[in-house]
């Protein structure tokens, strides 16, 4: 099961976006000055970051063994304050020589150079997201006192429109039922057979192992995006579509591993949010 653990710097930008304000990069909070990418671009009045990519990392998991010798992984809690994975990994490692094409580097954002085993390599620290089939849904659960949940889509009728106030009895025990709202944004991330080998050389490369091409961290990320001239194979000057203020808005534990899943996966998850809608039935004990 993922936790999900959301950051101030995401609840700021949803104020800021809210009320009208500019958006205020905070000093220690981006991504960008973790990998030290564009630490200087400036963001202008009218700038406002979007949810454009996610990062993953392999520090997000530890070990428990058991009295029957067999482990398990176990989450690592994460600080709301964190402004970076434990262990960040790159998604691709590639020879300043053997870049990704084109159409490839399209899909990806955080690129830098560096330095493994005496060698420069291109690294690739984001992957862009697709929006294009993400939607949000109002959800209704309802917590029963046995411990379990209905749930079911919540949609607003006539009576929103009329509200009356809940009918609160001196003479009897009022019980407070569990019940709220949940505003759900499912995304399915997929990490396909040319991000798990990808990711499989990185470990190599790193590690000298493939069996270390484990993701048990994902940031969910917003950025403001940037055209910028840089290069490929050695010399060759190209445009490449960066991201700055790059935020990580959402923590989430996970835990797949490209060496035993090589043909990929998907990653699930809901990025919505959760408010409490209360509802008060009187009851007679």
């Amino acid at each position: 099961m993922e936790r999900c653990v959301r950051t101030p710097w995401g609840a700021e930008l949803q104020t800021q976006k809210f009320v009208g304000l500019p958006f205020v990069l905070r000093p220690n909070t981006s991504l960008n000055e973790r990998f030290d990418i564009l630490t200087d671009a400036s963001v202008a009045p009218n700038e406002m970051p979007d949810f454009e990519c996610y990062v993953i990392g392999i520090g997000g998991h530890g070990m428990t063994n058991t009295t029957f010798n067999i482990a398990y992984p176990t989450d690592v809690l994460f600080k709301a304050v964190n402004s970076t994975l434990y262990k960040p990994m790159p998604f691709v490692l590639r020879q300043i020589t053997n870049d990704l094409t084109p159409s490839q580097r399209d899909m990806y954002c955080l690129r830098t150079v560096v330095e493994y085993n005496g060698e420069d390599w291109y690294a690739y620290y984001g992957k862009r997201v697709s929006k294009e089939d993400i939607k949000t849904k109002l959800i209704k659960v309802i917590k029963q006192d046995d411990g379990t949940e209905n749930v079911e889509e919540y949609i607003p009728d006539a009576s929103c429109l009329s509200p009356t106030p809940p009918d609160i009895l001196n003479t009897n025990v009022n019980v407070l039922n569990a019940e709220l709202i949940r505003v759900s944004c499912a995304i399915k991330i997929p990490f396909t057979e040319f991000d798990a080998e990808e990711y499989r050389n990185v470990a190599s490369i790193m590690f000298n192992t493939t069996r270390l091409s484990i993701i048990s961290e994902i940031g969910i990320c917003t950025g403001i995006n940037r055209v910028i001239p840089t290069v490929t194979n050695g010399s060759t000057t190209i445009n490449f579509k960066e991201t700055i203020a790059t935020q990580i808005n959402m923590f989430a534990n996970y835990f797949a591993s490209a060496y035993e899943q090589s043909l990929g996966f998907d990653i699930e998850l809901d990025i919505g949010t959760t408010e409490p809608m209360f509802t008060y039935t009187p009851s007679i004990p």
